[in-house]
Protein backbone atom coordinates (compact mmCIF):
# COMPACT_ATOMS: atom_id res chain seq x y z
CA UNK A 1 0.00 0.00 0.00
CA UNK A 2 1.22 3.49 -0.81
CA UNK A 3 2.61 5.20 2.31
CA UNK A 4 0.45 8.29 1.76
CA UNK A 5 -2.74 6.23 1.43
CA UNK A 6 -1.71 4.20 4.46
CA UNK A 7 -1.38 7.36 6.55
CA UNK A 8 -4.78 8.52 5.34
CA UNK A 9 -6.31 5.19 6.32
CA UNK A 10 -4.83 5.45 9.82
CA UNK A 11 -6.16 9.00 10.13
CA UNK A 12 -9.61 7.85 9.05
CA UNK A 13 -9.54 4.96 11.51
CA UNK A 14 -8.47 7.26 14.35
CA UNK A 15 -11.33 9.68 13.73
CA UNK A 16 -13.79 6.81 13.36
CA UNK A 17 -12.78 4.96 16.53
CA UNK A 18 -11.77 7.73 18.89
CA UNK A 19 -14.00 10.54 17.63
CA UNK A 20 -11.10 12.99 17.21
CA UNK A 21 -12.46 16.54 17.54
CA UNK A 22 -11.14 19.35 15.42
CA UNK A 23 -11.67 23.01 16.40
CA UNK A 24 -15.14 24.14 15.48
CA UNK A 25 -18.00 26.21 16.76
CA UNK A 26 -20.37 23.25 16.61
CA UNK A 27 -20.53 19.98 18.50
CA UNK A 28 -21.48 17.25 16.05
CA UNK A 29 -22.09 18.60 12.56
CA UNK A 30 -19.83 21.58 13.19
CA UNK A 31 -16.85 19.38 14.01
CA UNK A 32 -17.75 17.13 11.08
CA UNK A 33 -17.64 20.07 8.70
CA UNK A 34 -14.22 21.13 9.99
CA UNK A 35 -12.86 17.60 9.62
CA UNK A 36 -14.26 17.29 6.12
CA UNK A 37 -12.96 20.64 4.87
CA UNK A 38 -9.52 19.99 6.31
CA UNK A 39 -9.32 16.50 4.80
CA UNK A 40 -10.41 17.73 1.37
CA UNK A 41 -7.75 20.43 1.44
CA UNK A 42 -4.95 17.98 2.26
CA UNK A 43 -6.11 15.59 -0.45
CA UNK A 44 -7.50 12.66 1.54
CA UNK A 45 -9.11 10.00 -0.64
CA UNK A 46 -12.92 10.46 -0.95
CA UNK A 47 -13.67 6.88 0.16
CA UNK A 48 -11.73 7.44 3.37
CA UNK A 49 -13.55 10.72 3.92
CA UNK A 50 -16.85 8.84 3.69
CA UNK A 51 -15.55 6.38 6.27
CA UNK A 52 -14.54 9.19 8.62
CA UNK A 53 -17.81 11.01 8.21
CA UNK A 54 -19.87 7.91 8.83
CA UNK A 55 -17.93 7.44 12.05
CA UNK A 56 -18.55 11.02 13.13
CA UNK A 57 -22.27 10.85 12.41
CA UNK A 58 -22.78 7.45 14.02
CA UNK A 59 -20.91 8.36 17.22
CA UNK A 60 -23.64 10.70 18.38
CA UNK A 61 -23.57 9.43 21.96
CA UNK A 62 -19.84 10.13 22.31
CA UNK A 63 -20.14 13.53 20.65
CA UNK A 64 -23.15 14.43 22.75
CA UNK A 65 -21.27 13.54 25.92
CA UNK A 66 -18.32 15.69 24.87
CA UNK A 67 -20.58 18.59 23.93
CA UNK A 68 -22.31 18.30 27.28
CA UNK A 69 -18.98 18.27 29.09
CA UNK A 70 -17.82 21.31 27.14
CA UNK A 71 -20.94 23.27 28.06
CA UNK A 72 -21.57 22.11 31.62
CA UNK A 73 -18.08 21.13 32.71
CA UNK A 74 -17.03 17.73 34.07
CA UNK A 75 -19.73 16.02 36.10
CA UNK A 76 -19.06 15.96 39.82
CA UNK A 77 -21.18 15.55 42.90
CA UNK A 78 -21.71 19.33 42.92
CA UNK A 79 -22.26 19.73 39.20
CA UNK A 80 -25.74 20.87 38.15
CA UNK A 81 -27.99 18.41 36.42
CA UNK A 82 -28.47 19.00 32.71
CA UNK A 83 -31.99 20.38 32.27
CA UNK A 84 -34.51 18.21 30.51
CA UNK A 85 -35.44 19.03 26.93
CA UNK A 86 -38.98 20.48 27.03
CA UNK A 87 -39.55 19.43 23.43
CA UNK A 88 -39.47 15.74 24.34
CA UNK A 89 -42.61 14.13 25.67
CA UNK A 90 -42.69 11.67 28.55
CA UNK A 91 -43.08 8.96 25.93
CA UNK A 92 -39.41 9.46 25.10
CA UNK A 93 -38.35 8.25 28.56
CA UNK A 94 -40.95 5.53 28.53
CA UNK A 95 -39.56 4.35 25.21
CA UNK A 96 -36.26 3.54 26.89
CA UNK A 97 -37.94 0.89 29.02
CA UNK A 98 -39.69 -0.56 25.99
CA UNK A 99 -36.45 -0.90 24.04
CA UNK A 100 -35.42 -3.94 26.04
CA UNK A 101 -38.51 -5.78 24.83
CA UNK A 102 -38.21 -4.76 21.17
CA UNK A 103 -38.57 -7.60 18.75
CA UNK A 104 -36.14 -8.50 15.99
CA UNK A 105 -38.24 -6.71 13.38
CA UNK A 106 -38.27 -3.46 15.34
CA UNK A 107 -34.55 -3.66 16.04
CA UNK A 108 -33.84 -4.16 12.35
CA UNK A 109 -36.05 -1.22 11.36
CA UNK A 110 -34.40 1.04 13.93
CA UNK A 111 -30.97 0.04 12.60
CA UNK A 112 -32.05 0.59 8.99
CA UNK A 113 -33.45 4.04 9.73
CA UNK A 114 -30.46 5.12 11.82
CA UNK A 115 -27.95 3.99 9.18
CA UNK A 116 -30.00 5.66 6.44
CA UNK A 117 -30.22 8.93 8.37
CA UNK A 118 -26.46 8.88 8.95
CA UNK A 119 -25.71 8.14 5.30
CA UNK A 120 -27.92 10.98 4.07
CA UNK A 121 -26.49 13.26 6.74
CA UNK A 122 -22.97 12.50 5.55
CA UNK A 123 -24.02 13.24 1.98
CA UNK A 124 -25.66 16.51 3.01
CA UNK A 125 -22.59 17.81 4.81
CA UNK A 126 -20.30 16.72 1.99
CA UNK A 127 -22.38 18.58 -0.58
CA UNK A 128 -22.53 21.67 1.63
CA UNK A 129 -18.77 21.61 2.21
CA UNK A 130 -18.02 21.16 -1.49
CA UNK A 131 -20.32 24.03 -2.40
CA UNK A 132 -18.46 26.18 0.12
CA UNK A 133 -15.02 25.09 -1.04
CA UNK A 134 -15.34 25.11 -4.80
CA UNK A 135 -18.87 25.58 -6.08
CA UNK A 136 -21.43 23.26 -7.61
CA UNK A 137 -19.13 22.23 -10.46
CA UNK A 138 -17.11 20.07 -8.05
CA UNK A 139 -19.98 18.30 -6.31
CA UNK A 140 -20.59 15.48 -8.79
CA UNK A 141 -16.98 14.34 -8.93
CA UNK A 142 -16.81 13.86 -5.16
CA UNK A 143 -20.24 12.55 -4.18
CA UNK A 144 -21.83 10.84 -7.20
CA UNK A 145 -20.87 7.28 -6.23
CA UNK A 146 -21.87 7.76 -2.60
CA UNK A 147 -25.16 9.38 -3.66
CA UNK A 148 -26.01 6.57 -6.08
CA UNK A 149 -25.58 3.80 -3.54
CA UNK A 150 -27.19 5.73 -0.71
CA UNK A 151 -30.30 6.20 -2.82
CA UNK A 152 -30.17 2.61 -4.08
CA UNK A 153 -30.46 1.47 -0.47
CA UNK A 154 -34.01 2.84 -0.51
CA UNK A 155 -35.02 -0.20 -2.59
CA UNK A 156 -35.16 -2.02 0.73
CA UNK A 157 -38.21 0.07 1.60
CA UNK A 158 -40.14 -1.65 -1.20
CA UNK A 159 -39.16 -5.02 0.28
CA UNK A 160 -40.15 -3.87 3.76
CA UNK A 161 -43.68 -3.15 2.54
CA UNK A 162 -43.86 -6.29 0.38
CA UNK A 163 -42.99 -8.58 3.29
CA UNK A 164 -45.16 -6.73 5.79
CA UNK A 165 -42.42 -5.15 7.91
CA UNK A 166 -44.03 -1.72 7.57
CA UNK A 167 -47.46 -0.48 6.56
CA UNK A 168 -47.20 2.00 3.71
CA UNK A 169 -48.78 2.31 0.26
CA UNK A 170 -46.75 -0.01 -1.97
CA UNK A 171 -47.49 1.71 -5.29
CA UNK A 172 -46.70 5.17 -3.94
CA UNK A 173 -43.42 3.94 -2.48
CA UNK A 174 -42.45 2.22 -5.73
CA UNK A 175 -43.11 5.40 -7.71
CA UNK A 176 -41.10 7.56 -5.31
CA UNK A 177 -38.14 5.19 -5.14
CA UNK A 178 -38.18 4.43 -8.88
CA UNK A 179 -38.15 8.12 -9.80
CA UNK A 180 -35.01 8.69 -7.77
CA UNK A 181 -33.35 5.52 -9.04
CA UNK A 182 -34.04 6.81 -12.55
CA UNK A 183 -32.31 10.09 -11.70
CA UNK A 184 -29.13 8.60 -10.23
CA UNK A 185 -28.76 5.58 -12.53
CA UNK A 186 -30.70 6.54 -15.66
CA UNK A 187 -29.91 10.25 -15.97
CA UNK A 188 -26.86 11.42 -14.01
CA UNK A 189 -24.82 8.21 -14.33
CA UNK A 190 -24.99 7.73 -18.13
CA UNK A 191 -25.09 11.43 -19.07
CA UNK A 192 -22.68 13.27 -16.74
CA UNK A 193 -21.62 15.68 -19.47
CA UNK A 194 -25.02 17.38 -19.38
CA UNK A 195 -25.96 16.90 -15.73
CA UNK A 196 -22.81 16.87 -13.58
CA UNK A 197 -21.99 20.56 -13.90
CA UNK A 198 -25.57 21.74 -13.46
CA UNK A 199 -26.46 23.48 -10.17
CA UNK A 200 -29.65 21.42 -10.26
CA UNK A 201 -27.62 18.34 -9.31
CA UNK A 202 -26.50 19.99 -6.07
CA UNK A 203 -29.93 21.41 -5.27
CA UNK A 204 -31.49 17.99 -5.89
CA UNK A 205 -29.08 16.30 -3.48
CA UNK A 206 -29.63 18.96 -0.83
CA UNK A 207 -33.42 18.59 -1.08
CA UNK A 208 -33.17 14.80 -0.94
CA UNK A 209 -30.67 14.77 1.92
CA UNK A 210 -32.50 17.17 4.22
CA UNK A 211 -35.77 15.34 3.56
CA UNK A 212 -34.29 11.94 4.29
CA UNK A 213 -32.37 12.95 7.41
CA UNK A 214 -35.62 14.26 8.86
CA UNK A 215 -37.71 11.32 7.64
CA UNK A 216 -35.42 8.51 8.77
CA UNK A 217 -34.73 10.21 12.11
CA UNK A 218 -38.47 10.54 12.64
CA UNK A 219 -39.05 6.85 11.87
CA UNK A 220 -36.22 5.69 14.14
CA UNK A 221 -37.32 7.79 17.11
CA UNK A 222 -40.93 6.80 16.58
CA UNK A 223 -39.93 3.14 16.83
CA UNK A 224 -37.98 3.92 20.00
CA UNK A 225 -41.03 5.44 21.63
CA UNK A 226 -40.79 9.21 21.39
CA UNK A 227 -40.40 11.87 18.70
CA UNK A 228 -39.47 15.48 19.56
CA UNK A 229 -42.20 17.94 18.65
CA UNK A 230 -39.68 19.96 16.66
CA UNK A 231 -38.84 16.95 14.50
CA UNK A 232 -42.53 16.25 13.91
CA UNK A 233 -42.97 19.86 12.83
CA UNK A 234 -40.04 19.58 10.42
CA UNK A 235 -41.33 16.28 9.06
CA UNK A 236 -44.66 17.81 8.06
CA UNK A 237 -43.66 21.35 7.08
CA UNK A 238 -40.31 21.37 5.31
CA UNK A 239 -41.81 19.72 2.23
CA UNK A 240 -43.31 23.10 1.28
CA UNK A 241 -39.78 24.12 0.23
CA UNK A 242 -37.94 20.83 -0.23
CA UNK A 243 -40.44 19.04 -2.46
CA UNK A 244 -40.67 21.78 -5.13
CA UNK A 245 -36.89 22.21 -4.95
CA UNK A 246 -36.26 18.50 -5.40
CA UNK A 247 -38.88 17.91 -8.09
CA UNK A 248 -37.85 21.02 -10.01
CA UNK A 249 -34.19 19.99 -9.91
CA UNK A 250 -35.06 16.48 -11.07
CA UNK A 251 -37.13 17.75 -13.99
CA UNK A 252 -34.37 20.15 -15.03
CA UNK A 253 -31.78 17.36 -15.05
CA UNK A 254 -34.06 15.16 -17.15
CA UNK A 255 -34.54 18.02 -19.61
CA UNK A 256 -30.79 18.64 -19.85
CA UNK A 257 -30.15 14.97 -20.60
CA UNK A 258 -32.56 14.75 -23.56
CA UNK A 259 -29.93 15.57 -26.18
CA UNK A 260 -27.57 12.83 -25.04
CA UNK A 261 -30.46 10.42 -24.55
CA UNK A 262 -31.62 10.98 -28.14
CA UNK A 263 -28.10 10.36 -29.42
CA UNK A 264 -27.81 7.15 -27.42
CA UNK A 265 -31.28 5.77 -28.20
CA UNK A 266 -34.21 7.79 -29.61
CA UNK A 267 -36.70 5.57 -27.80
CA UNK A 268 -35.10 6.42 -24.48
CA UNK A 269 -35.42 10.08 -25.34
CA UNK A 270 -39.15 9.63 -25.97
CA UNK A 271 -39.48 7.82 -22.64
CA UNK A 272 -37.82 10.69 -20.79
CA UNK A 273 -40.12 13.18 -22.49
CA UNK A 274 -43.12 11.13 -21.36
CA UNK A 275 -41.75 11.18 -17.82
CA UNK A 276 -41.43 14.96 -17.96
CA UNK A 277 -45.09 15.22 -18.97
CA UNK A 278 -46.07 13.02 -16.01
CA UNK A 279 -44.07 15.18 -13.60
CA UNK A 280 -46.71 17.95 -13.50
CA UNK A 281 -49.76 15.87 -12.46
CA UNK A 282 -47.52 13.64 -10.35
CA UNK A 283 -46.17 16.64 -8.46
CA UNK A 284 -49.67 17.97 -7.86
CA UNK A 285 -50.93 14.60 -6.60
CA UNK A 286 -48.04 14.05 -4.19
CA UNK A 287 -47.97 17.65 -2.97
CA UNK A 288 -51.68 17.73 -2.16
CA UNK A 289 -51.38 14.33 -0.47
CA UNK A 290 -48.63 15.67 1.79
CA UNK A 291 -50.71 18.75 2.57
CA UNK A 292 -53.52 16.44 3.67
CA UNK A 293 -51.16 14.45 5.88
CA UNK A 294 -49.80 17.65 7.37
CA UNK A 295 -53.30 18.89 8.18
CA UNK A 296 -54.07 15.72 10.14
CA UNK A 297 -50.81 15.75 12.10
CA UNK A 298 -50.95 19.47 12.90
CA UNK A 299 -54.54 19.04 14.10
CA UNK A 300 -53.44 16.24 16.43
CA UNK A 301 -50.56 18.35 17.77
CA UNK A 302 -52.89 21.27 18.49
CA UNK A 303 -55.34 18.95 20.23
CA UNK A 304 -52.60 17.66 22.55
CA UNK A 305 -51.73 21.20 23.62
CA UNK A 306 -55.28 21.85 24.80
Amino acid sequence: MDRHIGFQALLALAVFVFGVRWPSSGCLFGSGSSVYIAMVRIGVHPILIDFVFFGILTSGDVSAARCSSAVWGPRTAKSPEIPADPHFSTATMAGATRNSSMGLKSRYLVLYNVVSACAWGALLVRVAALLYLGGYENVHAHVSEFAKWTQTGALLEVLHITFGLVRSPLITTIIQVASRILLVWGIVHPFPESTAISPAYSSMLIAWSVTEVIRYSYYALNLLGGVPKALTWLRYNTFFILYPLGAGSEAWLVKRSLGQADAWNPMYGYLLRAILVIYVPGFYTMFTHMIGQRRKVMKQMRAKKQ
